[in-house]
């Protein structure tokens, strides 16, 4: 069970398993860059498709495509003659056997309330929650995350790009239906692109010169400028936009009819929802990688812990998403429930309006004083078990760019020295303390602790998705003077989190800083790789020195599941830090 033994065994299996699983195949992508030369299109080699436990058919010195359920190492190979990359990009695991039939029902308490925006990668925050909750599973991308890699092609069986990042050439799998069964063409994959609106949906449209439809299989996209991190966002969860949609339908009901009757190319389809609470998915028989194990999926949004936790120990819930607090020991000590620690990513704390001259968190002095009154241990022992890992950068470790930073060590007295230097003796009240919801008794915790310099507040509870639609609306989403704790896993390196949430336009930034600003613009419109890489660091610096995000803790987002599910479920989240993908979960007899 993953509970024995999960104290002394976090360290491994969180760097080992997931945040180690990034790093070999982004810097195979960044290859490209160091390596100039012919302005020859530069094709990405890949595996053949192969059933499962067939011999793979590999092309140039390109590993064969793996069937083992652990995601091997991803090296980059260089290749192809003077100037010209060579990136290992995965084939999928196609599994031929259509013989069996899905079995079952798995029933999964989702942390929050849900919300129908998340049926619609068009829409897709700067956020995993939606790809968590649905999208990763109702739609497939082109190219994505899986076991075999970082990146492989899914949709696409094949990516080429122009050494100087000016074109990138696709081609669609055949055989590709979505779930009313007509078939995917460049057209749907055209319009997803040119319709999409999500997070990062500026970077791509404003780099983006044309879109040429070669034929139902084959689209090019020309970029007006060097496009280096084309690949890094398209074939990442840091945007929907590869996640493909059905161009007439989409037009012919509109957002809000798709978000009530979504049509995707994944493993599972809608067939059911009630608005807020209750997702129903069946399987997709025609399913293009394999025929899913189980039948049915039904997700509740439960967003109180007791209620899940309860669940579980009942039966009624067969996996429940984040098992936390008071009650996360009653889980690892139930024979019965298996718990995954599940360590995703950082909660960090902002200060919506700092830059302001008339906000109390205008002086630094004041921001390290609320780091310096964090007792992060005692937290992560009250909140998690033990389970969390004290951090001291808000991007979360095997995270390409991410720079080390320790903790700051708690010093109560220092803090409220800083609080008395900064002209706030008593400390002062303010309008509100946020935390990402549904955690909520970490954000009581954090209350405490801060009284004890004398700030003081009240807790501010919210609903995920109103939550995400306020990160989206920057500053004037949370007014007044504020604290907020955040999360996200979603972003593939440090730079997409610099640009998420802390450039003045990012998605979902709630900070404006001219001197983040200014570094970003000369890392995004340089092709140098060490100094692109030096200004992510001095940004990071800057960040963290400043105490403009002041980061608590890498959470666990510790899993729960009943005797149903089959295995460990510590194996169905390895690829993201939720069940993924759908269709390989099995459920016991």
């Amino acid at each position: 069970m993953a509970q024995r033994g999960a104290f002394m065994m976090l360290f491994p299996r969180f760097f080992g398993r997931k945040a180690t699983f990034l790093i070999p195949a982004l810097s195979a992508l960044l290859l490209a860059v160091a390596c100039g030369g012919s302005a020859q299109p530069a094709e990405i080699p890949v595996d053949q498709p192969t059933a499962v436990a067939a011999k793979p058919v590999a092309k140039a010195t390109v590993a064969p495509a793996p069937v083992a359920t652990k995601a091997p190492v991803v090296e980059p190979v260089a290749s192809g003659g003077p100037g010209l990359a060579t990136f290992d990009i995965k084939a999928p695991v196609i599994n031929l056997d259509r013989s069996r039939a899905p079995e079952g029902t798995l029933n999964l308490a989702y942390h929050t309330a849900l919300s129908p925006k998340w049926l619609d990668p068009q829409e897709a925050p700067a956020s995993r929650t939606p790809y968590s909750a649905f999208i990763g599973n109702v739609f497939d991308p082109m190219i994505g995350a899986t076991k075999q890699g970082s990146f492989t092609l899914l949709l696409a069986e094949h990516f080429e790009m122009t050494e100087d990042f000016k074109k990138a050439t696709l081609r669609l799998r055949d055989g590709i239906k979505f779930h009313d069964g007509s078939a995917v063409t460049t057209a749907d994959v055209k319009f997803t692109y040119e319709n999409y609106s999500g997070a990062l949906a500026d970077i791509f449209h404003d780099s983006t010169a044309s879109i040429e439809v070669v034929d139902d299989k084959t689209i090019v996209f020309n970029f007006n400028k060097p496009f280096i991190d084309f690949l890094l966002l398209y074939g990442s969860q840091a945007a929907g936009i590869g996640y493909i949609v059905p161009a007439e339908y989409y037009q012919k009901v509109g957002p809000d009819g798709f978000k009530e009757a979504p049509i995707g190319t994944g493993p599972y389809k809608v067939v059911g929802q009630t608005t807020g609470q209750e997702v129903i998915m069946d399987a997709f028989d025609d399913y293009w990688r394999q025929r899913p194990n189980i039948k049915t999926y039904v997700t509740r949004g439960v967003p109180e812990l007791a209620s899940r936790v309860a669940g579980l120990m009942t039966g009624e819930i067969d996996v429940a998403y984040f098992v936390t607090g008071a009650l996360l020991k009653d889980a690892i000590d139930n024979p019965k429930i298996q718990v995954d620690p599940n360590n995703s990513a950082p909660f960090w704390l902002f200060f919506p309006g700092w830059e302001e001259a008339d906000s109390p968190f205008h002086d630094k002095r004041v921001r390290q004083a609320i780091s310096l009154a964090l007792d992060r241990d005692f937290l992560a022992q009250s909140e998690t078990a033990g389970l969390a890992i004290v951090t001291g950068n808000f991007i979360p470790p095997g995270k390409p760019g991410r720079i080390e930073r320790e903790p700051d060590t708690y010093d109560l007295a220092k803090a409220k020295q800083l609080m008395d230097d900064a002209g706030f003796p008593d400390g002062f009240e303010i309008d509100a303390f946020t935390p990402f919801p549904p955690v909520f008794s970490l954000g009581e915790r954090i209350m405490d602790q801060l009284r004890e310099i004398g700030i003081k507040s009240t807790l501010n509870t919210t609903q995920r998705p109103v939550f995400l639609s306020q990160l989206r609306e920057h500053r004037a989403g949370f007014p007044g003077n504020q604290i907020v704790f955040s999360i996200s896993t979603g972003p593939p390196d440090a730079a997409a989190y610099i640009r998420a949430f802390a450039t003045c336009e990012g998605n979902s930034s709630v900070t404006c800083d001219s001197n983040i600003d200014e570094k970003f613009a000369q890392h995004e419109a340089s092709l140098d790789l060490p100094e692109r890489a030096k200004l992510v660091n001095e940004i990071q610096d800057y960040i963290l020195n400043e105490y403009i995000f002041v980061p608590v803790y890498i959470n666990a987002f510790a899993m729960g599941a009943g005797p149903k599910l089959a295995g460990e479920i510590e194996d169905y989240t390895e690829v993201h830090v939720s069940l993924y993908p759908y269709d390989d979960v099995k459920l016991n007899p």
